[in-house]
């Protein structure tokens, strides 16, 4: 019965919310991809990932072409300036936020408020993308910018959203485990959710590409862009919304050509591909080289190699956060209770192997294809 109460919550969520992605079971739209795996574990079905926009997207790709000289991301940051009247940005001085300010600003166009997520205190030092990144960069774009906050959930707002012990099943989260305790922000951030006149803008997301049988494809997996954030109403991924599509298919195929060029693909039938935080990748993309990039924390493929969740840990221990930890690794419990074989590194890792598809378009001809068209049984060699 927990199951199937949370299902019928989570479904609850996204028809009230409409998010630009989600996932769809027998009947039920479900915005936590833990609970979705716990319901295909539990009923023996698989899920589908589904792209909300999925259909003008397909329209937007019709009878056209990809023209590598062409700013399509200014020209979509333009559309969304005119056709809403609050533009606030997710600014966490990463890359990809950095580089929507940035055509902002030298393009004169206005952003009413950037918000900045911080836990407990800017002078943490898992906070130091804020502090050191964040803060200078805003003094130089003050001219485009109305306001900036930040804000703040502190170890109490995380200790309140790990009360519930099926916390990581329960609300938007990371898709992967351990969640990190980001998973908090969404109670933080629910003053945003109201006005539908908002446009709030995330980074989302940077060129996830395949090459498959010696076809390119662009992607939109579930691993990459259902981070929570997905959840949020009134939230647009920048490269990847439908009006901004030949953006990300641009992307994508600036990515294959620095790899092409750099010798870096091999005659493997299935190969898959994201660019890093590397200086080389973001000059591929053609995103904003970072000041201050020297205070990034490292991104790892887990919550448990991403130095900024670990440094988290450290400060509950650090500030006698501990009541915070126990809710945490009591949530924790309740997942490996759910998911026993995720004890193990073998059963972790193919825990998170399980990449569901919204699309896949092929950078060469522009068609678009969903996972049942393209892969109805997996990833298989042309013979």
């Amino acid at each position: 019965m927990q199951l199937l109460d949370l299902c019928k919550l989570s479904n609850q969520r996204v028809e009230d919310q409409d998010p630009f992605c989600f996932w769809q079971v027998d009947g039920y739209k479900l915005d936590n991809k833990h609970l979705v795996m716990w319901y295909e574990k539990v009923h023996g079905t698989r899920a589908k990932f589904v792209y909300r926009d999925y259909a003008r997207l397909k329209h937007n790709l019709q009878n056209t072409e990809i023209y590598l000289d062409h700013n399509y991301h200014l020209e979509f940051l333009k559309h969304l300036r005119s056709t809403h009247g609050s533009l606030k940005l997710m600014y966490s001085g990463g890359t990809d936020s950095a580089t929507i300010l940035d055509i902002a600003y030298k393009n004169s166009i206005p952003i009413d408020e950037t918000i900045t997520l911080v836990i407990e205190d800017i002078n943490l030092p898992s906070n130091t993308e804020q502090r050191n990144i964040v803060l200078p960069s805003l003094e130089k774009y003050r001219s485009v910018i109305n306001k900036d906050t930040q804000v703040v959930y502190t170890h109490e707002d995380i200790e309140r959203h790990f009360d519930d012990r099926f916390a990581f099943f329960s609300g938007p989260c990371d898709a992967v485990i351990p969640v990190g305790f980001t998973a908090a922000k969404y109670t933080a951030l629910k003053g945003y959710y109201q006005d539908k006149d908002t446009c709030i803008i995330s980074g989302i997301d940077k060129p996830e590409i395949l090459y498959y049988n010696k076809k390119w494809y662009a992607t939109c997996i579930d691993s990459a862009v259902a981070w929570g954030d997905h959840s949020i109403p009134n939230l647009v991924p920048f490269y990847m919304d439908a009006d901004n599509i030949k953006g990300y298919v641009k992307d994508c195929i600036l990515f294959r050509n620095h790899l092409v060029g750099k010798n870096l693909v091999s005659d493997d039938f299935f190969q898959f591909f994201q660019p890093d935080q590397t200086k080389e990748h973001t000059q591929a993309l053609e995103r904003l080289e970072i000041a201050g990039s020297q205070h990034q924390l490292t991104e790892g493929k887990l919550s448990t190699n991403n130095e900024k969740t670990l440094l988290r840990f450290k400060e509950c221990f650090g500030h006698n956060q501990f009541t915070t930890l126990i809710k945490y690794f009591e949530a924790m419990k309740t997942f490996y209770e759910v998911f026993p074989e995720t004890k193990t590194e073998s059963g972790l890792k193919e825990y998170h192997n399980n990449g569901k598809f919204a699309w896949f378009i092929d950078l060469d001809s522009l068609e678009i294809y969903t996972q049942d068209e393209l892969i109805p049984n997996g990833f298989e060699k042309n013979e």
